[in-house]
């Protein structure tokens, strides 16, 4: 399973998820889906192997990379 994890108008999701991979969440920029070159960008984040105690921290993580 996978949400869509929209991101502030002007932030580039392949640098986005080059942040969270680097305190190790693994994510997929969704420019990376579409034929555009523009638009909004939004990381594709899987949920469905993570134990639901692990989430929160995984979150607070991704937040901290991506300030």
């Amino acid at each position: 399973m996978h949400l869509t994890g929209w991101l502030p108008r002007g932030m580039d999701d392949r640098i986005a998820s080059e942040r969270a991979a680097s305190v190790g969440i693994r994510t997929s920029p969704l420019s990376a889906f579409r034929r555009q070159t523009s638009g909004r960008g939004a990381l594709l984040l899987g949920y469905a192997g993570v134990p639901e105690r692990d989430i929160s921290e995984g979150v607070r993580r991704l937040a901290q990379a991506l300030r």
